[in-house]
Parts: structure tokens; C-alpha cells; sequence
């Protein structure tokens, strides 16, 4: 994106000089740090996290009870590690995929950053529908 000289700005919305002044402090805060990602979570992911679960167990147990989970025991236990496994061998394939990425484009992401934004980015795929929130979920980590 070029530049706008000081005679086209007077020329620019309100709304695009904000929009412009944000993604300078972006490309500085990137600059200063060397990487994007997590900065401010830093402090407080156990908390979102215990959270989370603890939503998420909500569900069944609102759904039907602890019915929900006499399921569980008809599945063999290796067959849900084997589950387990593999969904975190395609995170950290995933967030190494972005990593290339970003290093192409010149920011720097580590691997347990990586692998939590795409976490969060599935997991927001799974709870809308047509999984509209996973492309915004990337969208929003790297804007």
C-alpha cells in the first residue's frame, strides 16, 4: 500500500485516516516485537482455558445429562487417544503452514503460537455455521 502524500490527504475519509493510523501502529508494534500473535493473553490463558472446558462440558450435560457420556464408554480407549493425536499432528502441521507464511511475508510466529491460532481458528469454524469463523478467525489474527 503506498503512501498517501500530504496533499491526498485532505482528500481521505475520516474513517480511512483511522483505518490507516491503526494499521501503522500494527506494522510498529510488529516491528518493535518482531512477531504477532498472543501479546496480551499471555497473563490469562489458563484462566480462558479452564473457561472454556468448562463451557464446553456444559453442553451434554444440558443437552442429556450424564447419558451423553455413558457413550464414551462403548469407545475403545485407544481409539479416542488415536483421535486426540491426531487432531494435534494436523495443529502443529497447520501452524507450521503458518509460519511459512508469515515468514515469507517478514513477521516471525512461533510454533506453540501457531498452533494455538489455528486451534482457535477450528474451533471457531466448528461453532458457526457454514464454518464462516474460521477464515475470520485468521482474518482477525493477521490484520
Amino acid at each position: 500500500m503506498r503512501r498517501l502524500a500530504s496533499t491526498d490527504m485532505a482528500k481521505v475519509s475520516h474513517a480511512e485516516k483511522l483505518r490507516m493510523k491503526r494499521l501503522e501502529r500494527g506494522r510498529a508494534a510488529i516491528r518493535k516485537t518482531g512477531r504477532i500473535g498472543f501479546q496480551g493473553l499471555k497473563k490469562h490463558w489458563p484462566i480462558l482455558l479452564a473457561i472454556s472446558i468448562a463451557l464446553s462440558l456444559m453442553v451434554p450435560f444440558l443437552l442429556g445429562g450424564l447419558r451423553q457420556f455413558k457413550l464414551l464408554n462403548r469407545m475403545h480407549w485407544w481409539a479416542a487417544v488415536l483421535f486426540v493425536l491426531m487432531i494435534l499432528i494436523s495443529w502443529v502441521f497447520n501452524a507450521n503452514r503458518l509460519r511459512l507464511i508469515c515468514g515469507d511475508v517478514g513477521q516471525r510466529l512461533k510454533l506453540r503460537e501457531g498452533v494455538l491460532m489455528t486451534a482457535a481458528a477450528v474451533f471457531a469454524g466448528v461453532a458457526t455455521r457454514g464454518s464462516v469463523g474460521m477464515p475470520a478467525t485468521y482474518t482477525y489474527f493477521f490484520k
